[in-house]
């Protein structure tokens, strides 16, 4: 009977380890979680950047084929 109580007491002390071991694990990936989910946070705001200089580029080639545009019709007034 002692021997099961020792070892009773032997797996109890081994599942608390165990139990502290997936614990420390837990906080680490919950940790990386958080780190993703930043992460993809600051992804979706760089996207968003992106949209606007991708417009301000289209906007700009506009505006640089009118003046390409305006620059010929005044070349040609001026023969």
């Amino acid at each position: 009977m002692k021997s099961d109580v020792s070892g009773m007491k032997l797996t109890i002390q081994e599942l608390a380890t165990h139990w502290k071991d997936v614990n420390t694990r837990l906080e680490v990936m919950e940790g990386r979680l958080e780190s993703m989910e930043l992460v993809t946070s600051q992804i979706s705001v760089l996207q968003e950047d992106l949209g606007v200089a991708n417009n301000t580029i289209k906007e700009l080639r506009n505006i640089n084929t009118q003046l390409k545009k305006t620059m010929m019709i005044e070349t040609n007034m001026l023969d």
